[in-house]
């Protein structure tokens, strides 16, 4: 085992605790030391050692003396400050909102003039309704009066045959007379019918049912059935016939069935169609009303052409088919799927 030189050699210590400096004898004559490695007690130096001298008076005035240099810095008051990469994100993000804000203000002012339209048009048809119902109190004041004076006449007519010379001249007297009241009298009714068939505003009337569209398309959409589905979050809605109503004006009860036909020759809208019939089959009594309402499928027109953004808009045409079963009549209204490869 290699022994340990220097202060690490525990035989040297031993002689320094006892004699001091004078154990270390590592210089020559010429008073210089010596260092070797062969000598385990070289790499020890003696000195003196000062004591050091304090003054009492500056020790004691340094007591409870506050020290600016030793008091910690206190960080000043600033406002309150974000990092430069983090306004920039948070700039950005309100620039996008700011923007969205006003496309969808420019949206609401659009739909606000377009509301504005509708009411003016809903004033104008209610217009026409009192109109309508004016021409009907007319027809109806005119038919009672029409029904008092062919009860007159009828009386009349019977006196005319018991005042009558001869039977054959009273025959066709009375024929010839009442063949012209009942004409008039069916002339009546018919106009009556027809004042009442206009109360209900685009209604078709067919078999005994009256079937009437209760989201009329506006002035530029011809088609009775049209929705609009763009992409990317744009426009789907319906600009007409979402909402159907079915009342049956006969005496009788009466079957209706309701299908869908593709006229655009699209085999999956042909398969499944674009749009559900909330009932296609019902029987309504005598003044009873169905209310029928279409809900698009999303799924089935996703898969529909535009499916890109670099695609060209495209219609998909058909028919909303009325069969009435009761007298076998059929009324068919035209219907349209357009879509949009972008948002307007």
């Amino acid at each position: 085992m290699a022994q340990k030189a220097g202060l690490k050699n525990e035989e040297l210590l031993r002689r320094l605790q006892i004699s001091g400096s004078a154990a270390i004898l590592s210089r020559n004559e010429f008073g210089v030391h010596l260092f070797t490695e062969r000598e385990l007690k070289d790499g020890v130096v003696g000195a003196r050692l000062a004591k050091t001298n304090y003054n009492l008076d500056e020790l004691q005035r340094s007591i409870n003396t506050t020290i600016s240099e030793l008091i910690p810095i206190e960080a000043p008051e600033l406002p309150d400050m974000v990092l430069r990469e983090d306004f920039e994100e948070l700039q950005g993000q309100l620039d996008e909102t700011v923007r969205e804000i006003t496309e969808l203000n420019e949206r609401i002012q659009a739909l606000q003039s377009e509301n504005a339209t509708l009411e003016s048009r809903i004033e104008s048809l209610e217009f026409d309704k009192d109109n309508l119902e004016l021409l009907r109190s007319i027809a109806e004041n005119r038919l009672d009066t029409l029904s008092d004076q062919l009860a007159s006449n009828i009386q009349d007519l019977q006196y005319a045959i018991q005042k009558a010379t001869t039977e054959a001249v009273r025959r066709v007297s009375l024929s010839a007379r009442n063949d012209v009241l009942n004409e008039e009298n069916a002339r009546l009714r018919d106009a009556l019918a027809g004042r009442d068939a206009q109360l209900a505003e685009g209604a078709q009337l067919a078999g005994g049912i009256t079937i009437l569209n209760l989201d009329q398309p506006p002035a530029d959409i011809r088609e009775d059935v049209y929705y609009r589905w763009e992409r990317q979050g744009g426009i789907r809605e319906f600009y007409s016939g979402e909402r159907w109503q079915v009342t049956n004006t006969s005496e009788g009860d009466v079957t209706i069935s309701i299908a869908r036909e593709d006229t655009s020759g699209t085999s999956i809208i042909a398969k499944n169609g674009w749009f559900d019939i909330s009932n296609t089959q019902f029987t309504l009594q005598a003044g009873q009303t169905q209310d029928i309402r279409l809900t698009v499928k999303p799924s089935i027109i996703e898969k529909l052409a535009p499916t890109g953004w670099l695609g060209r808009s495209r219609a998909y045409d058909g028919r909303l088919i009325f069969n009435i079963s009761t007298t076998d009549q059929t009324i068919r209204y035209v219907t349209r799927l357009r879509k949009e490869p972008r948002a307007s």
